[in-house]
Formats: C-alpha cells, sequence, structure tokens
C-alpha cells in the first residue's frame, strides 16, 4: 500500500513540473528543487528495497502490493509517508504560488491597460487644446471714418536672408546646456528645431527625450508625459527606453494618474528584468509613491 502511495506521488510530481516550470521566480525554483531532491529520495528508496527485499516480490515495485513487507522495511514505509507528506506540502505551496502569479498577471495586465487608456486620453486632450489656439488671428476692419494716411515712399526691396539652422548635433549640445542651468524654455527650443529639421534622423530620438525632460522641467506635465512616451515609442530597445519610461510614470504621477503610473512601471520591470544602478532606485521610490506595491 504505502508503495501504491509512492507511485501516486511521483505521479502528481510529474504533473505538477509542467506548471510549475512556467513560473518564474525564485520561490518557483526552490519549490523545483526540493521536488527534484524528494524524487531524487525516493529512487535510492526504491532501489534500497529492490535490493533489500532479494526474490520478495512484495518489496519491488512490479511486484504484489498487498504481500506484507517484510520487518526490516518498517523503516523504509516511515521514510516513504515521510517523502508523501512533502510531496503533498510541496504540491499546496506550487498551488499558492500559481494563485499568486496569476493574480500579479492580471493585475499587470489591468495596469497596462489603463495606462494605454491614459495615454491616449492625453493624446486627445492635447489635441483639442492645440485646435484651441491654431485658429487665425482675425484683426478688425480699419472704420470708414479713419483717415486714410499717406502710403510711405516706396523703399528698395531687400532680399531675404535665409540663415541655415545649426547641425542637429550642435542643436542638441546647446540644448543639454541650457537644460542644465534650468533654461527650459531654450532646450525645449533646439529639441523643436531638431524634429523640425529631420523628425526621422537619428537625433531625432535624444532630440525627443530632451524635449520631455524639458517640458518636464516647465511642468507641463502633461505634455511631458506624451513626449516620454513618444520618446520610447521610437526606440522601445534604445539607450533611453529605460528614461523613457521612468520619466513618463514620473509624469503620470504629477498628474495624479498612479494607475496609469503602475502600468508604465510594470511595463518597465517586464521589458527588462535588470535595471541599470541609476534607473532601479528611482523606479522602486516611485512605486511606492503611486501605490504600486
Amino acid at each position: 500500500m504505502a508503495l501504491r502511495l509512492l507511485l501516486a506521488g511521483l505521479l502528481s510530481i510529474s504533473l505538477v513540473l509542467p506548471l510549475h516550470a512556467q513560473v518564474e521566480s525564485r520561490e518557483a525554483i526552490a519549490l523545483r528543487n526540493q521536488i527534484l531532491e524528494v524524487q531524487h529520495e525516493l529512487d535510492q528508496l526504491r532501489q534500497q528495497m529492490q535490493a533489500g527485499g532479494g526474490n520478495n516480490p512484495g518489496s519491488a515495485l512490479g511486484g504484489n502490493y498487498g504481500q506484507a513487507a517484510p520487518p526490516g522495511n518498517a523503516a523504509s514505509g516511515d521514510l516513504v509517508a515521510t517523502l508523501l507528506q512533502e510531496v503533498s506540502s510541496l504540491q499546496d505551496q506550487i498551488r499558492t504560488l500559481r494563485g499568486q502569479v496569476d493574480d500579479l498577471t492580471n493585475k499587470t495586465d489591468t495596469q497596462l491597460a489603463d495606462l494605454g487608456k491614459k495615454i491616449d486620453d492625453l493624446q486627445f486632450q492635447f489635441q483639442i487644446m492645440q485646435g484651441k489656439g491654431s485658429g487665425p488671428v482675425a484683426f478688425p476692419a480699419p472704420s470708414s471714418l479713419t483717415r486714410p494716411t499717406q502710403p510711405a515712399a516706396p523703399t528698395a526691396p531687400t532680399a531675404p536672408t535665409a540663415t541655415a539652422p545649426p547641425p542637429p548635433e550642435v542643436l542638441l549640445h546647446q540644448g543639454e546646456m541650457a537644460l542644465a542651468r534650468s533654461d527650459y524654455a531654450a532646450a525645449l527650443s533646439a529639441a523643436e528645431t531638431v524634429l523640425k529639421i529631420d523628425p526621422r534622423s537619428p537625433r531625432a530620438y535624444d532630440a525627443q527625450f530632451l524635449a520631455a525632460r524639458a517640458l518636464f522641467g516647465e511642468r507641463q506635465f502633461t505634455r511631458a508625459a506624451l513626449a516620454y512616451d513618444d520618446a520610447y515609442g521610437r526606440a522601445p530597445a534604445g539607450s533611453l527606453a529605460q528614461d523613457s519610461l521612468l520619466g513618463l510614470a514620473r509624469s503620470l504621477v504629477a498628474i495624479n494618474q498612479k494607475p496609469a503610473a503602475c502600468g508604465a512601471l510594470s511595463k518597465l520591470h517586464q521589458q527588462f528584468r535588470t535595471l541599470r544602478s541609476d534607473i532601479a532606485p528611482a523606479a522602486t521610490s516611485l512605486a511606492h509613491q503611486a501605490g504600486c506595491v
């Protein structure tokens, strides 16, 4: 009977391990190691019982399980019961861990969905704000009672002087210097000039990130969030991707959009398993500030 329980325990382990392999966490790895140790002990016990039983069919795994075990195998039976109890305990821990992983996955999916919706809402609001101030300015028509003025003497036409903007590298350097001295308007102007010259150039990625930081410094947090999201979208695996997602989360916290900020932080941890040394503590502090943990 004890060997029947032994086989049942091994079968339950083989069914649990495929599910357990999907869980990538320290707790799951520790449980997997414990199960492997239990399997190893069961294999050793089976070999000892086969060697100690001799020609007794009841001592082998393929023998008659109804036959009474030799008295010398009483300690082995106790060990089997202990091992099966450990297997049952590990199975309970795996089920608990699986429930925690499912809850965390659902929470992360909800946060990411909220982040996407919030970015869309911010873009729509910003477009409306731009639409209100982008119309042509209508000047009042001159009154018929106004005495006409004498036309000015004609002057010689002057040729327009077109000055070419500096190269993107120079503009970005000027923008970084302006940002360092908290001249956010000058930094934003330099970034926007680079984006107008060639919005698809490699330097446009740096310019978009510069614009996001300048907008955040001007406390235009909604525009900063959109700029950080645009910078991340230009190169999701680029050198500034972690900084962009962190800046996006920080901007969303500033406008009290904490669930969306948690979504940005979840996206940061999902995409980058190992954060940079300057990003990790800032992300942890921001997660506490947003109430994500």
